[in-house]
């Protein structure tokens, strides 16, 4: 996402939504094709590229439109995302349950040519508003990090011991990428990710409580259905319209979290976000208490969308419309980061 912001500041944001565009479309064909589960992995692996690269470069362009009033526009800019959350899971039930695994991959396909068209006609073209380079060592000590930690952490799954060499091994290089990266960010002059991105009382801090945000809200959010089959015997179909319920609690709120960014700031969403969603959880451990698996699951899920749009909204459009009027940067950087704003700098 970061490298994605980049390349849009550098060649220009309508042409990186229409390539990463076209890569999530090419992708989605050839996984809906193949019959080879290594060629599968890896054209998944080009499909998370092409999707990673839409919302950045689709945040840059939202964001040079509306000008002053990209705050507003940012936050009813990312409510849509929710309503993908109610189709998605239905219609991938759907496929699932009557059809067949491939559909779930095509059906991206007419999607995908869709929005190129609509792009090329309706998508404004600016000039570059970036200058220099790439930071190439930068993004490749940063991508040797997240696989190789994301990689040991997804060992564990095969082994029952922390002290397994492969586990160990992994995280320790992912250490080292680490301190790299981080070493390469201080010296270097134009620097993939500003270290002050990275540090600091405010920006910092809330990178980390994100991290553990993330972890907890949209890590467990992915595995509803799959918990729902495995601990109550809930179908494919049904279990996959849990993720409906959980995107109607985020459109429930996400108008009214963006009317009162600027009436409240952005520590009052966040705290009662977090309230919300550790209730929702602890809802979800808790047996059914007087209704069905499935209706106490759901609203268990509607709560966690309530709770989850809460802390995302009016700190993320904050960023993002912060970083591009203080410090010119490009919006990918709120993306990448998680962060929310500076809460301790910020003069709410």
């Amino acid at each position: 996402m970061p490298l994605a912001g980049k390349i849009s500041d550098l060649y220009g944001r309508k042409k990186v939504f229409l390539i990463s565009a076209a890569v999530f479309t090419v992708s989605s064909l050839c996984c809906g094709l193949v019959d080879n589960i290594y060629l599968l992995v890896f054209f998944r692996a080009l499909q998370a590229l092409g999707g990673g690269a839409f919302m950045p470069s689709a945040t840059g362009i939202v964001s040079d439109q509306f000008g002053r009033q990209r705050d507003r526009a940012l936050g009813m800019f990312t409510s849509i995302f929710p309503i993908g959350g109610i189709v998605g899971p239905i219609i991938g039930g759907l496929f699932v349950t009557y059809g067949s695994w491939r559909g779930i991959f095509l059906v991206n396909v007419p999607i995908g040519v869709a929005l190129i068209l609509l792009g090329l006609r309706f998508i404004p073209a600016r000039r570059p508003v970036g200058a220099g380079k790439l930071d190439l060592r930068g993004v490749a000590r940063l991508a040797l990090l997240i696989l190789s930690g994301m990689f040991g952490i997804s060992s564990l799954g095969t082994t029952t011991s922390p002290f397994d060499p492969v586990f160990l091994g992994a995280e320790a290089f992912a250490v080292l990428m680490g301190w790299l990266f981080i070493r390469h960010t201080k010296h270097d002059k134009a620097p993939f990710i500003p270290i002050r991105l990275l540090r600091g009382p405010g920006f910092g801090v809330m990178n980390l409580i994100n991290l553990l945000f993330g972890s907890a809200a949209l890590g467990f959010g992915t595995l509803v259905p799959l918990y729902a089959e495995q601990r109550y015997g809930i179908s494919q179909l049904a279990s996959g319209t849990l993720l409906t319920a959980r995107a109607i609690g985020m459109i429930c709120v996400a108008g009214l979290a963006v009317l009162t960014l600027r009436r409240t700031g952005c520590r009052l969403p966040i705290v009662v976000g977090f309230l919300i969603v550790t209730g929702g959880l602890i809802m979800m451990f808790l047996p059914p208490l007087g209704v069905s698996p499935y209706l106490w699951l759901a609203v268990a899920a509607g709560v966690t969308g309530i709770g989850w749009d809460c802390p995302y909204q009016p700190p993320t459009t904050r960023a993002c419309s912060w970083l591009l009027t203080r410090w010119r940067q490009s919006p990918a950087y709120a993306e990448c980061s998680g962060s929310r704003d500076r809460l301790s700098r910020f003069p709410w």
